[in-house]
């Protein structure tokens, strides 16, 4: 084995904090991106360290390096630089790993075993622009470069043995995953968002994504209604126009704090006089924006908050399970990647 193929495991180090430390204000205040990431990747090769990696996502900033003494020293002090947090709150919430700690935790950030949603597929995505952003500036070396090489393998792997990303488990991703159930095909849905408060935001985002043919947002505030509307690309309706938006609304999604039903029996025996396709409404609200009754009509199909809730449920308790497996799965990776190798971490073969 060529020495370019292995390095020391006691030179990997990682500090940094998560939602399993800290809470979302103190996250806010340490979250790295652009000119900050900089700053803490250059800061760290400034002091002990040969190489520099940041990992930040919405729940998490990590700092990977490579070196020896004091280089775990070197990217506490250029990770607490780069955020806006006080030395004491960072001490308070921060964590350092080094070695086989610090590689075994990058494989379970990897797995997504360390995702606030376990089974997330987002992480594989920013672990590779993490390393890209090193790269390009000129941080990365061979250390970290196999590290992460070998985290990527170990998630591939772990989606690839077990169910662990099967199902949704938050609001916004069960509300596209019900339309999709219902409805097929979304590029040719047309969607309307009836609120504009948190939960229609997150449900508008997740909309927005699937690239409909037409996401409208319908609230009683004209001007909330502009806001999220232009966030996401979609176009704001007034309230009064509620009943037409209706009628040539395919998937409609109510999530308004009314104490009364927003939608009504006759107000969709009125808006769907003319409809030839089917309509599904998704009721996030409470109480109810759907009045009782509203399933019951021709071509209706209504999805209430009690029942994605019960999927959510269903579908975490089921990654717990398969999360397990993945957890076994990552301690044997580890164990035979640094299996006769001493202090050398081993390239393998995925």
């Amino acid at each position: 084995m060529s020495r370019a193929n292995a390095f020391a495991v006691d030179r990997l180090h990682v500090v940094g904090l998560s939602h399993r430390t800290a809470p979302l204000e103190v996250r806010a205040r340490a979250a790295l991106g652009g000119r900050r990431s900089r700053l803490a990747l250059h800061r760290a090769l400034a002091s002990a360290a040969s190489e520099a990696v940041v990992l930040a996502t919405c729940n998490r900033t990590e700092l990977y390096v490579s070196g020896g003494f004091g280089a775990c020293a070197a990217a506490t002090r250029a990770l607490l630089e780069a955020t806006e947090l006080t030395t004491a709150e960072f001490a308070d919430h921060c964590y350092c790993l080094t070695g086989r700690e610090a590689f075994a935790h990058l494989l379970r950030v990897a797995a997504s075993l360390e995702s606030m949603n376990v089974g997330e597929p987002e992480i594989q995505g920013q672990l590779r622009a993490a390393v890209a952003d090193a790269r390009a500036v000129a941080t990365l070396g061979p250390t970290l470069a196999a590290a992460f090489r070998h985290a990527g393998t170990i998630g591939k792997r772990v989606r690839r043995l077990t169910d662990i990303g099967r199902g949704a488990v938050s609001l916004p991703s069960l509300v596209v995953g019900t339309a999709r159930d219902e409805l097929g095909d979304l590029s040719e849905v047309r969607a309307t968002l009836v609120g504009a408060g948190h939960l229609a935001d997150m449900a508008a985002r997740a909309l927005a994504a699937q690239r409909l043919a037409e996401l409208r947002v319908v609230n009683r505030s004209g001007e909330a209604a502009v806001r999220l509307a232009r966030l996401v690309g979609a176009e704001a309706t007034p309230f009064p126009a509620l009943e037409p938006t209706l009628a040539r609304s395919d998937l409609v999604i109510c999530c308004t704090s009314s104490r009364d039903p927003v939608i009504t029996s006759p107000l969709l025996e009125r808006a769907g006089a003319e409809r030839k396709r089917r309509l599904v409404l998704v009721d996030l609200a409470v109480p109810p924006d759907v009045a009782p009754g509203c399933q019951h009509l021709p071509g209706v199909r209504v999805h209430r908050l009690e029942s994605l809730v019960t999927r959510a449920t269903q579908n975490r308790e089921r990654r717990s399970l398969e999360a397990r497996r993945a957890e076994q799965i990552v301690e044997e990776f580890v164990d035979r990647v640094l299996a006769h190798s001493g202090s050398e971490l081993r390239l393998i073969a995925a």
